[in-house]
């Protein structure tokens, strides 16, 4: 959990980034790179390579930044003002269903087939988003044009989130929630696997 979040202190950067790429390319990139990384699962043969789960994941972390970031800007290329509002609720749908939909079927793959299914369901996702990105066609793929130094601008944002208090006391109080939700989401595991004597799959 601590390797996926912790690249979503930059996203601002990401979003720096794709405010200046087109918008398509980033998400093909995005999609491929991670699906390469993944790849590097299958060298995994024991205890001593746990390393690599864990580069893996912060790799994933990363490309996550720059997908949210980049889909939210393609709707907005893709779609008139009017229906980006229906859009953005069909999107949290489908990303709050497969949260409930995720887990289940990645721990009843692990323990059913085994950690390898799980890799190559996962490669088989970001393949298939891979290939609809190329059929896509855009038109309106806006790029923002340098205003001012990048140093410039993320100075101007953070005093403005310092100097409007509903702005520093939300982004305060998500950051300690945040750090609360993250402890629990770990600890889960050690009360599944200590206090109930179960396998961390159950809590899938």
């Amino acid at each position: 959990f601590f390797a996926f979040t912790l690249p979503s202190l930059f996203g601002p950067l990401s979003g720096y980034v794709v405010d200046r790429s087109r918008k398509r390319s980033v998400l093909r990139i995005a999609n491929l790179a991670t699906l390469l990384l993944v790849c590097t699962l299958f060298l995994a043969r024991g205890k001593s390579d746990v390393w690599l789960i864990y580069v893996v994941v912060l790799g994933q972390g990363a490309a996550y930044t720059f997908l949210g970031s980049a889909s939210s800007a393609m709707l907005r290329a893709l779609l008139p003002d009017e229906q980006l509002a229906a859009a953005n609720g069909v999107r949290q749908t489908a990303n709050e269903l497969m949260r409930l939909l995720s887990p289940l079927a990645g721990a009843g793959l692990f323990s059913l087939v085994g950690p390898r299914a799980v890799v190559g369901f996962q490669l088989a996702a970001y393949a298939i988003a891979a290939l609809l990105l190329l059929r896509l066609r855009t038109a309106g793929d806006v790029i923002v044009r340098e205003r001012m130094h990048w140093r410039a601008e993320l100075a101007a944002g953070v005093r403005h989130v310092w100097t409007t208090l509903p702005l520093r006391q939300l982004v305060g109080s998500i950051a300690v929630v945040l750090l609360v939700v993250g402890f629990l989401e770990t600890i889960s595991f050690a009360l599944v696997t200590e206090g109930l004597h179960r396998s961390a799959s159950y809590v899938g």
